[in-house]
């Protein structure tokens, strides 16, 4: 039976006007497009899926299911919308809310497969199948993997659409990137420079007074401009934080000592002890000093602590770890991540149940974990060497722009709770990462050698990175965070969201943020006509999906109720309300089983909720309120991030395509609430209490006039409305969904 026989082939035309455009962003325009192509759901059986219009742009494939008029017959709707019922449960409307919005940058390989001889193919850049391979299979960088199939569509329109995307998804110059295009396009409608700057973006000495002053550190370390225009080193930012007592002229000779010009610079302070975290490349061999530094820099440091006897600053090179904490070499990151990708991707519904019995083998065979478990290990080490030996610590690897960035923000992300806030992590990245040089193209392949595959993805030629090779180091540091966030959700003041969008921005390639190698290249491509991600997330994403998506309700919450009388209402509380660990989730014998696994937590023995686990306090003078979290880096509680590697394997989930994180989150969220109206009504009472006291003092002045009356205002999560805006939120998030929302009439 040939491939357009399986479906009915008549009366296309109303599908046609029924066609949907996508929403376009500045610059962007439609390339090419097919209005018959079915979108396949790879866990039904073969055939099953909708019908829509399929749209290439200079940024993204776009596929449209028809928005369906009342006069629509019920064979029409049958045909359009048969699809299986997991993506019925996604569904927002009668059509299903099917629209899929993928970067074109972050397509990873496409597969063309033939349903009559049962074959299939890699398709090399710039080749299109021939007519006998209906079926178009991406799998993108995202773990996502999408079909479709082009049996009703005519033959040229299938080849525009696979030219098109062989041309943007492999740019051949940074300059083709549709960051650029959308730069253009949004200067005729908006210019960022004159609404000032929404972020800090450490380029500006006062934003670098700014932090010197929170860090209370003022005295002890200065701005250094020696690396102004690039003069010393071509990969560390123009302004550095380093010694008082050095001066530049010191410092340019001193550059000499390390690879690449990357002279150590200061990332944090201590305001009691005066320990500081310092950063650089692997120091040469140049000194007879045991540490590997310059005597004067090992000075410098030693003198910037408070106290006068203080012993000298540990070097902590990364390379030369040995034993149970050795990191891995930038290759065999790269190699244990394809792997764990590779056991990730689900290309069928068959495919997954095959390699059920495996799959935790595979997991665990990938060595993923076992890099995270290190990772935290090491940067634990730190932390307490910082906090209880008091010394300072100079952090390196053989550039000082890999695993070196990994550790001292992890460091920071421990010792520092300002770091563990939204706008902290932002900082963060921006100081440590995006400033510091991170080469995220090299790393994370914006660009592909066409003559090699998506396995050896390249830049242009950087001389100043001295390893070439693609590897995940910035995903490996979310996840380490994402370990993080689930050892210690009242600690950290975002969600899990703000972690998937971060991964899906970089493969955006539409922010200026993660495009580059260096600061260095930032000024060659003129950075600063480029947006933002930081400022596009300021600025463009709406209030209430920023609340929603963004901000973790529980964070302090242990602060401002008591933790004994939480504990024992919790922890008598029923199954269904409390907040149990994610380690249930993981511990399962395969990846099938992990929805049975919710029935175990339920029958699991009552305990503490971990949510209200207690942080290590270091009370000082000067900050009483400074917190320290020590996360447990054993084997049983670093867990695989399967909202991001399962992100799109709806057998998986549990709630309406996501985890069961989802109705977690829901629960949270009613208890919270519940917990704010009780606080305002404690405030209410209070303000009518004063008013029987104090009768004189009534009138338009009155305190109790200020406090509004108090009603129990609940979300009302039962009412259809809210679970499906909070679904639309939660389910399969994605920042392009973020960008193009699906829902219409929502409060955002």
């Amino acid at each position: 039976m040939s491939a357009n026989a399986r479906r009915p082939v008549a009366s296309l035309d109303w599908r046609e006007k029924q066609a949907k455009k996508p929403k376009l962003l500045n610059g962007e325009t439609i390339i090419a497009e097919a209005l018959t192509v079915l979108k396949m759901n790879n866990m039904a059986k073969r055939g099953s899926g909708i019908m829509g219009g399929l749209y290439v742009t200079n940024f993204k494939l776009a596929f449209m299911p028809p928005k369906l008029e009342s006069n629509v017959s019920t064979s029409q709707r049958v045909l359009l919308s048969s699809c299986h019922r997991l993506d019925d449960l996604l569904a927002d409307d009668e059509t299903g809310s099917h629209s899929e919005y993928i970067p074109l940058t972050s397509i990873w390989y496409i597969t063309a497969i033939s349903t009559v001889k049962q074959v299939s193919k890699r398709l090399k850049p710039g080749k299109v199948p021939s007519k006998k391979y209906d079926i178009i299979e991406l799998s993108c960088k995202d773990l996502r993997v999408i079909r479709f199939d082009f049996s009703l569509c005519r033959e040229k329109d299938r080849a525009s659409i696979l030219n098109a995307i062989h041309v943007y998804m492999s740019p051949t110059s940074i300059q083709k990137l549709f960051a650029f295009d959308h730069a253009r396009g949004s200067q005729n409608t908006s210019n960022a420079s004159s609404q000032g700057r929404a972020f800090h973006t450490f380029r500006h000495e006062k934003d670098l007074e700014l932090e010197l002053a929170r860090l209370k550190a003022q005295e002890k370390w200065r701005i250094s401009h020696v690396n102004e225009k690039f003069s010393v080193s071509k990969t560390l930012p123009e302004l550095n934080l380093v010694p008082s007592s050095l001066l530049d002229q010191d410092l340019e000779s001193i550059s000499n000592f390390y690879e690449g010009g990357r002279f150590p610079t200061m990332v944090w302070h201590s305001r009691e002890s005066g320990a500081s975290l310092l950063c650089s490349s692997r120091p040469s061999d140049k000194d007879e000093d045991n540490s590997g530094h310059p005597r004067r820099v090992i000075d410098a440091v030693k003198k910037a602590c408070f106290s006068d006897d203080a012993e000298d600053p540990i070097s902590f090179e990364l390379s030369s770890v040995t034993g149970s904490s050795k990191l891995p070499t930038l290759q065999k990151l790269q190699a244990s991540y394809l792997d764990l990708c590779d056991t990730c991707f689900c290309h069928s519904n068959k495919d997954f149940w095959t390699t059920d019995s495996s799959w935790l083998g595979k997991v665990d065979g990938s060595r993923w974990l076992e890099h995270v478990q290190k990772t935290l290990t090491i940067a634990s080490e730190i932390a307490n060497t910082l906090l209880i030996n008091k010394r300072s610590v100079i952090v390196h690897d053989l550039t000082g722009r890999d695993f070196a960035l990994v550790i001292i923000s992890l460091v920071q992300l421990f010792v520092d709770p300002y770091y563990r806030t939204l706008i902290g992590l932002q900082t963060l990245i921006q100081k440590d990462w995006v400033v510091k040089g991170h080469p995220f193209c090299q790393r994370l392949g914006v660009f592909q050698d066409t003559d090699k595959g998506p396995k050896n993805w390249v830049f242009y030629k950087d001389e100043h990175i001295l390893d070439t090779d693609q590897s995940p180091v910035f995903i490996l540091f979310l996840d380490c965070v994402h370990q993080l966030l689930t050892q210690f959700p009242s600690q950290f003041g975002f969600t899990e969201q703000f972690l998937l969008l971060l991964i899906d921005s970089v493969h955006m390639c539409l922010f200026e943020t993660f495009l580059f190698n260096s600061e260095h290249e930032r000024k060659r491509f003129v950075y600063d006509s480029l947006e933002s991600l930081w400022d596009f997330i300021a600025t463009e994403v709406p209030p209430l999906k920023f609340k929603d998506l963004f901000l973790n309700r529980l964070y302090n919450i242990d602060k401002r109720i008591n933790m004994d009388e939480s504990s024992r209402i919790l922890s008598d509380a029923s199954p269904d309300l409390r907040f149990r660990s994610k380690n249930d989730l993981v511990t399962s014998s395969s990846k099938g089983s992990l929805a049975s696994s919710h029935k175990k937590v339920q029958k699991s023995k009552k305990k503490k909720p971990d949510w209200l686990s207690v942080s290590v306090h270091y009370q000082s003078a000067s900050d009483p309120n400074v917190s320290v979290i020590n996360p447990d880096s054993s084997c049983i509680h670093v867990n695989l991030w399967h909202k991001y590697f399962l992100r799109w394997t709806p057998t998986v989930d549990l709630t309406k395509g996501s985890s069961w994180d989802f109705s977690q989150q829901l629960q949270q969220i009613e208890l919270l609430e519940e917990l704010k109206y009780l606080e305002d009504r404690h405030e209410h009472l209070k303000g009518k209490l004063y008013e029987l006291e104090h009768p004189e003092n009534q009138g338009s002045d009155s305190w109790s006039t200020t406090v509004p009356g108090v009603r129990r205002s609940r979300r009302g999560f039962p009412n259809k409305y809210s679970n499906e805006y909070m679904n639309e939120l939660l389910s399969h998030f994605t920042f392009c969904k973020l960008i193009h929302p699906e829902v219409e009439n929502t409060p955002c």
